[in-house]
């Protein structure tokens, strides 16, 4: 017996929209669609090699000698279309759906004579009986079972984070000895690491030993925060632009930069430090934020952010090696 696919899915078994919000990636940030999917491919190829499962519809055929007791298809079946057979004199013919019966109940299903039936007599050769079948949950993601779903999104994080991080933000997994060792073991590094951390286990408990002159690190087992979860909050970004005011006089307001549908894009806020300023003879509580976006093209410190009530006015603009924009901002202390 053979089983070939004749078809590839027409849909991803997860949405690029779904994806692109759980990356954190604003919906008008088109750059990096062509490899989210590729990924969402490579990943749902993977589950359903373990699984044994199709996921999204496609077309599947298989050959046999001869007929069997039953016909084994994929987990799961979504429809059969034709059962073909060449008859004892070699003319191909198709078997009426009414002469079978698709069990579509066990997993995976089968192929059985209807009540009644049973299998024709075929010509001695080799692939004499060819099913045509559509194998998956349904035609698109929305069929796709919640829990595939989110397997999927979690390997897609992972995969976004390691093919995208900033190398002088990677921390290397570590590993070591057993409790009571006094040796001292380097963990799995990059290249982009310099200076890495050492550890040992001394009486059950985790010393960190740093390198001379590094900086601190990050106690045992800590893991930094992804991007996509550091990026928690929908933000505005706005900038001034040539109006009118109620008289019709030439004025300038703020308006949105951004063209997503809520006008907003995910950000994470930070607070640095707090400080107070003398504004217009009053004085006014500031606070020193830094503002984490994904990278986008445009940004400029004349901008400002709005988050909810709050509005920070940006006064630089730092770029993460491409992959992110770091606003620091002031708060409380606004331009008009």
């Amino acid at each position: 017996m053979s089983r070939v696919k004749t078809s590839a899915p027409a849909a991803l078994a997860v949405t690029m929209a779904i994806a692109k919000q759980a990356l954190r990636i604003d919906e008008d940030d088109t750059s990096l669609d062509m490899m989210i999917g590729i990924w969402i491919a490579g990943i749902t190829a993977e589950a359903e090699k373990q699984t044994h499962r199709a996921f999204v519809n496609r077309g599947m055929r298989i050959t046999l000698d001869a007929f069997p007791d039953a016909i084994k298809l994929s987990a799961p079946t979504f429809s059969v279309e034709a059962v073909r057979f060449l008859d004892p004199d070699g003319v191909e013919r198709t078997l009426d759906p009414a002469d079978y019966y698709v069990d579509k109940v066990t997993v995976p299903a089968y192929i059985v004579p209807a009540r009644g039936k049973t299998w024709p007599a075929t010509e001695g050769h080799v692939n004499a009986v060819t099913v045509e079948y559509t194998a998956g949950y349904g035609p698109g993601a929305d069929t796709v079972p919640q829990e595939v779903q989110m397997y999927i999104l979690a390997k897609l994080q992972v995969q976004f984070e390691s093919s995208t991080r900033i190398h002088g933000r990677i921390w290397a997994r570590r590993r070591y000895r057993s409790a009571g060792s006094t040796d001292v073991h380097p963990g799995e590094v990059t290249g982009a690491i310099r200076k890495l951390d050492r550890r040992r286990l001394v009486g059950g408990q985790a010393v960190q030993c740093r390198v001379p002159g590094s900086a601190a690190r990050r106690p045992v087992g800590a893991r930094p925060m992804t991007i996509a979860a550091r990026l928690n909050k929908r933000v505005a970004l706005q900038q001034l632009v040539a109006g009118k005011d109620a008289s019709g006089a030439p004025t300038e307001v703020w308006a949105n930069v951004i063209t997503t549908s809520d006008g907003k894009i995910w950000a994470g806020i930070r607070d640095l430090t707090g400080r107070q300023y003398v504004v217009a003879g009053g004085t006014q509580n500031a606070v020193q934020t830094e503002i984490e976006i994904r990278h986008r093209a445009g940004i400029v410190p004349a901008m400002r952010v709005v988050h909810g009530a709050d509005v920070y006015d940006i006064e630089a603009v730092l770029d993460q090696q491409g992959r992110a924009l770091k606003l620091m901002c002031k708060k409380g202390v606004g331009r008009g």
